[in-house]
């Protein structure tokens, strides 16, 4: 899925199709018919910030309620991107709290959960750090889903370039639920975000974990942004 946004509308290319989505001031979809195989959705699960918010993408392929038939699902950021030259002439320091979203696979299990994000921002050093706890993930068949927490950069290596921020393997500490019966490893995962608003004071971007879940693939994506 490829996605590209004026602000206004959104655009997306997804399995040879696209689909042209204008941008809500509530959390009500706008959706398009696909023909006879279902409807694709798209919700803004955050809108009380005017520089960016997440939009939640479901291709619902059976034609009834949304969430009975996912083919494909997730989140993306759609924003007003801050100008390099204002992000390299900003100084200070900035706290910054907010909400994450997730998709979380294991083997063939699909589910999604939502929870926070806390950004901490060094202008003057070129530094973003923080945290990101996905603390709501809902059963899915019957199997519990562990809650996880990523602590990006905490070394403060300077990490931003232009208005974009990124922190490898390298500088991800990740803390996962212990669950009974399950053993958890993780092979690579990456977070990466850019700085939005006229004003520099919003951060928003999106992360994933790869790894194994006892025998079974393991594959954990979201999208993040502050308030």
């Amino acid at each position: 899925m490829t996605v590209s946004s004026d602000g206004l509308t959104s655009t997306i290319f997804l399995n040879g199709k696209t689909y042209t989505l204008p941008k809500k001031t509530d959390e009500t979809a706008s959706y398009e018919w696909i023909g006879n195989t279902g409807y694709a959705y798209l919700v803004p699960l955050e809108t009380s910030n005017p520089n960016a918010w997440i939009y939640w993408f479901a291709e619902d392929t059976d034609g009834n309620s949304l969430g009975s038939g996912y083919e494909n699902f997730g989140g993306f950021i759609v924003g007003f991107e801050t100008d390099p030259a204002t992000v390299s002439a900003q100084t200070g320091t900035a706290s910054l709290t907010g909400i994450a979203l997730g998709e979380y696979y294991v083997g063939s299990l699909r589910e999604a959960g939502r929870g926070s994000f806390v950004a901490n921002v060094d202008f003057d050093k070129g530094v973003v750090d923080g945290t990101l706890a996905l603390s709501d993930l809902k059963p899915s068949n019957g199997i519990r889903l562990p809650e996880i927490t990523l602590t990006f950069n905490a070394e403060g290596n300077p990490n931003i370039a232009g208005n974009a921020f990124s922190s490898p393997k390298s500088d991800i500490q990740i803390e996962i639920e212990s669950v009974v019966g399950e053993v958890t490893t993780v092979d690579d995962m990456a977070l990466s975000g850019k700085i939005y608003g006229p004003t520099s004071d919003t951060v928003a971007g999106s992360f994933w974990v790869e790894g194994m879940s006892n025998d079974h693939p393991m594959f954990i994506q979201g999208t993040f942004v502050t308030d």
